[in-house]
């Protein structure tokens, strides 16, 4: 059985950094971390990425567009469509384990977010 909780980087609009942060690992508290319901988005080998599903009908679009997430996507060879783009905070976790369960960010993700010029802050 995993562990109750899961360390996951948060990147939040507009703040050029990104955080290190131990949070209990349930549906509730990654809803918490975004805003509202999620939507998950693949990074390759590098994990996953969990973004509000509606982030652009809920934040303001000039104010809370993540540009160091599009950063990150973009690093990971996650395209977005033409036009598109990150509104609200962005939760970077490993991805999942064989049970289905997300997993802890790995050194991989976070030297990716570094290299893209994002301060982890722990």
């Amino acid at each position: 059985m995993p562990d109750a909780e899961i360390s996951v980087l948060l990147i939040p609009p507009y703040s050029g950094h990104a955080r290190l942060v131990r949070i209990p690992r349930t549906l509730e508290n990654f809803q918490r971390l975004v805003g509202g319901v999620i939507q998950m988005l693949p990074l390759g080998e590098y994990g996953n990425a969990y973004i509000h599903e509606e982030g652009k009908y809920v934040f303001d679009h000039v104010r809370d567009r993540n540009r160091d997430a599009e950063k990150v996507l973009s690093q990971a060879g996650t395209e977005l469509l033409p036009g598109d783009f990150i509104v609200g905070p962005m939760v970077l976790f490993g991805g999942y384990d064989d049970e289905g369960e997300d997993m802890d960010v790995t050194p991989k993700l976070t030297m990716l977010v570094l290299g893209g010029g994002v301060v982890v802050l722990t």
